[in-house]
């Protein structure tokens, strides 16, 4: 099976987070992903060159093929 791959950056301001996450935006986003048929694999957290902090959502879902 062969596999697509999509990269996912958010960035916002910690004072912004509730319960754990960011905000209803990102949180719509992410959803719409999943119900699209991407699959997350990976998260991961870094600080921003302005040292925000950024969280970086790595999905994949099945190539169509024809």
């Amino acid at each position: 099976m062969q596999w697509e791959y999509y990269v996912k950056d958010f960035k916002f301001d910690e004072n912004q987070i509730e319960d754990g996450f960011p905000n209803k935006l990102e949180h719509d986003d992410l959803a719409h992903l999943g119900n699209s048929g991407w699959e997350l694999i990976n998260i991961v957290s870094y600080r921003s060159s302005d040292n925000e902090l950024c969280l970086r959502y790595y999905y994949k879902k099945a190539k169509m093929t024809n």
